[in-house]
């Protein structure tokens, strides 16, 4: 059974009922034509009658026979009762009529020897004179017809109309079923592969109709938005672990710096006091990282306004005196303009400098040079940080970001550019990587700015 609701059931009936129309259209104007052409053949003929009985009847009528004459046209004339011919004064009046003919009528055309009509007859007035010359008028002739619709003709006509017709209808008909048809599979079969496979990234089949290609287009990105949300939702979920281990963490990590710290009291030789400190230095770096995954998701609603670039250069020279710094005999330089940005907090620039400076140390090798740049462009703000290391790989740019994915394993803890990412994500901002092997890196940071710019303020390191 077909779907009262379905395109093609739409279609077909739509395509009735205008059907049904056209052929109300059709019928009507095969009468009006019909009409029109029976008022024009009657208004010839009794024009040409009206002419011919004034000349063959002329001289019975000057002579008074006006009765016979009247009887005999209307016989020759082949009139019906209700149609009529009448022999008129110069007053236009009947000089013999039949007792119960209406002389109204007679009045309802003025010009002479021109058809006049009503919508169902036709009527003239035509002119006798008592000489040849026509210089003296006895009279007229009045002839009425009633105009009759030829009916074959009607017929004849509509049967060509609806024969033609029905033959286009069916035609039509059947070519929109084919189209409804063949458009419904198609979005079946691309509902149905939905339906199965929500995932399923591979091309669709070609539309039929190019106003499918919307719709078309509307999936393959469905596809791709599907596998984008179940990555981030992949990462969230990582992040969420992490953060629960870190919780954990901060706590044996706090008794083992305190220990630490009593033990520096203590009177040991170098050796121990070297390991001490080596072992402090790690628990703070635990310290710190476990810190970052922990308040990942805190929201922090009292941003205050600050300047980015002054923030960002302070850190810069902190990381320059840092000890890992300084053991691979790196160089930081730093140049930006003042910014004031409300739009993140200064812990959250914090922790972007650090693990993007932090990444090119690790794919730097001694005395290069890391560059770490704050610039405004359009309504955001950009914190650049290029190095000219080893690079990434193309077929990898993805996959940097992945909360657990590490280029030195036992090094990198494979978290840092996810941190990033998640940080800009939560403010409205993206970061993108440039890279190829052998030339260097640069991720760039675009914030966007909440506060309008200051006067400028150069920073330089």
């Amino acid at each position: 059974m077909t779907d009262s609701r379905s395109l093609r059931t739409y279609l077909e009936r739509k395509i009735l009922r205008r059907s049904a129309s056209v052929l109300v259209i059709l019928f009507l104007f095969a009468i009006l034509t019909s009409y029109g052409v029976s008022r024009y053949k009657t208004a010839v003929d009794i024009q040409d009658s009206a002419a011919s009985v004034s000349k063959a009847y002329r001289s019975r009528i000057l002579e008074g026979d006006i009765k016979v004459a009247q009887i005999q046209l209307h016989e020759l004339l082949h009139l019906k009762k209700e149609e009529q011919v009448l022999v008129l004064g110069k007053n236009r009046r009947p000089i013999y009529q039949e007792v119960g003919t209406d002389s109204k009528i007679i009045d309802d055309c003025p010009e002479v020897a021109q058809t006049c009509f009503d919508l169902g007859n036709a009527r003239i007035l035509f002119p006798i004179y008592f000489d040849s010359e026509k210089t003296s008028l006895y009279g007229y002739v009045y002839l009425s017809r009633n105009i009759r619709v030829d009916w074959v003709f009607v017929f004849l006509s509509f049967s060509i109309f609806i024969i033609g017709f029905l033959l286009l209808y069916f035609g039509f008909s059947n070519l929109t079923r084919n189209a409804a048809d063949k458009l419904s599979n198609e979005i079946f079969h691309w509902a149905k592969r939905l339906e199965e496979n929500p995932k399923d990234s591979s091309a669709l089949s070609l539309a039929p109709f190019s106003e499918l290609n919307t719709l078309k287009s509307a999936i393959e990105g469905l596809n791709s938005k599907i596998v984008t949300f179940e990555t981030q939702a992949g990462h969230k979920a990582k992040l969420l672990v992490l953060r629960g281990i870190a919780h954990d963490l901060l706590g044996p990590v706090a008794q083992m710096q305190f220990y630490l710290a009593s033990l520096k009291t203590m009177s040991l030789n170098t050796q121990l006091s070297e390991v001490i400190s080596d072992l402090n230095d790690s628990l703070k770096r635990i310290s710190a990282i476990a810190s970052q995954v922990k308040t990942l998701d805190h929201n922090q609603d009292d941003l205050e306004s600050f300047d980015l670039a002054g923030v960002v250069s302070a850190e810069v020279e902190n990381l320059s005196s840092s000890k890992t710094i300084r053991q691979l005999g790196l160089n930081l330089k730093f140049s930006g303009d003042s910014l004031f940005q409300s739009g993140i907090s200064k812990a959250e620039v914090t922790r972007i400098v650090q693990n993007l400076v932090h990444n090119s140390a690790l794919a730097s090798i001694a005395g290069q040079i890391i560059e770490i740049k704050v610039s405004k462009f359009e309504d955001n703000a950009i914190i650049d940080v290029k190095d000219h290391g080893c690079g990434i790989p193309k077929h990898l740019h993805e996959q940097v970001f992945e909360p657990d994915y590490t280029s030195k394993p036992g090094v990198g803890t494979g978290l840092g550019l996810s941190i990033v990412q998640h940080i800009c994500q939560q403010r409205g901002g993206i970061v993108s990587l440039e890279s190829n092997v052998g030339a260097g890196t640069l991720i760039r940071v675009s914030i966007p700015l909440m506060a309008s710019v200051e006067p400028e303020v150069s920073y330089a390191t």
